[in-house]
């Protein structure tokens, strides 16, 4: 138990590099009212990123692209638990690895942020657009726009969750959208692409 010899004063050195993980670093997955939330690392030269989900006993599904650190997935059913892992992309080619793991969270029931829109029906008298009940409506503007329009026209009001239009040129398309309204204020937000008949006659 005793020193034997001198050292070295001065010693030998190195600068260190960073080190590249195998995978991108998984921070987790959280559900919320507009779905799971799934966030990880960013990951060294990555310029996107696939993101990749499963459920249990299933094999991974590629859910599309993400260009953050972060991804929304609104699409789960409310009970059911979710894994969820990405692979980084460079130049449209995989960079490292993934965590075969994932990180998971059991979603619960999705809170519409604005009325959803169910469906536009064509009928001997016109159009009937019908949609959701959003919660705390006391009425809801409908509006109207033909095929190829770019701007809403406001059809008036309704007091229930569906809406007649007797007023469209026959053989022409229309999209329908509705607004809630709580004390002659919107509330929500609106389906920006609505639902779609084609007018009778």
């Amino acid at each position: 138990n005793a020193f034997i010899g001198t050292y070295d004063k001065v010693g030998v050195s190195a600068t260190a590099i960073a080190v590249t993980p195998a995978a991108p670093v998984l921070i987790g997955a959280e559900a919320t009212g507009a779905g799971i939330v799934f966030i990880w690392e960013a990951y060294p030269d990555a310029d996107r990123y696939t993101v990749y989900r499963k459920t249990a006993g299933a094999s991974w599904t590629n859910l599309g692209k993400a260009y953050g650190t972060s991804f929304t997935d609104p699409n789960v059913v409310a009970g059911t638990t979710y894994w969820y892992t990405v692979r980084p992309v460079k130049n449209n080619a995989f960079i490292g690895g993934y965590d075969k793991a994932g990180v998971s969270a059991t979603a619960i029931p999705i809170v519409p942020t604005g009325p959803v829109m169910i469906d536009a029906q064509a009928t001997a008298t016109g159009i009937v657009a019908s949609w959701d009940a959003f919660p705390d409506a006391d009425r809801y503007t409908v509006y109207r726009k033909a095929d190829g329009d770019t701007k809403w026209t406001n059809l008036g009001k309704a007091y229930d969750t569906s809406y007649t239009d007797t007023t469209g040129v026959a053989g022409t398309t229309y999209w329908y959208t509705v607004r809630a309204v709580k004390d002659n204020t919107f509330i929500g937000t609106y389906d920006k692409v609505g639902v779609s008949a084609t007018f009778p006659g």
